[in-house]
């Protein structure tokens, strides 16, 4: 409708008002309100312009960190704010927070961890094996250095343990290695289940 209104007021010095708002099926006095609103539709868009740098710089302030919760509040602590103002807060593109971490809920998990991690949380690659991790896979069967040359009986067995879906803990209780692990060891017989 506004559209209208502006082609009206465009060419009213050459048609008329009359005639173009018939001709347009407008009423003269919405086209008459349409023109006395001007001023405050102007003063809305200042206001708009306003509160979307006022949400940018909030944004900015925050590193990011601030979704449009935070800064609605920010926002409601400098002035009063109204629906309207809430939406539009919550709306503005710079309202969207940065995720801190990119985490999934147990409960919400569909497949099985793919990279579980070290003592250290260093992600594990599949058959490579530093020393470290070699040692702490052998540490209750026997003393000594195991080689993780490929060519070598000892690696070839971690690398079999390995896929065969091992699951060590250390001091820690972290769980070192494991490939088709998800809520714990999968094990076909239950009967090979101990606890320690």
């Amino acid at each position: 409708m506004s559209s209208r209104f502006q082609f009206v007021d465009d060419h009213r010095g050459a048609f008329g008002v009359k005639r173009l708002c018939r001709i347009l099926a407008v009423s003269r006095s919405g086209f008459y309100r349409w023109i006395a609103g001007a001023d405050a539709r102007a003063g809305r868009v200042r206001a708009d312009a306003d509160l979307a740098e006022r949400i940018t710089a909030i944004h900015a302030e925050s590193d990011g960190t601030y979704g449009a919760p935070r800064v609605t509040a920010e926002l409601r602590d400098a002035t009063r704010l109204g629906p309207a103002t809430r939406s539009k807060a919550s709306a503005a593109p710079a309202a969207t927070a940065a995720a801190s971490r990119n985490w999934v809920h147990p409960a919400n998990h569909t497949e099985p961890w793919r990279h579980p991690s070290d003592a250290d949380y260093r992600p594990l690659q599949r058959d490579v094996l530093s020393s470290q991790d070699a040692a702490v896979l052998f540490q209750a069967s026997y003393e000594g250095s195991v080689s993780t040359d490929p060519e070598e009986p000892t690696a070839a067995t971690v690398v079999g343990l390995l896929d065969a879906g091992l699951l060590v803990r250390v001091d820690d209780g972290t769980a070192v290695l494991a490939d088709d692990v998800r809520y714990g060891l999968r094990l076909t017989d239950a009967d090979d289940v101990s606890t320690y």
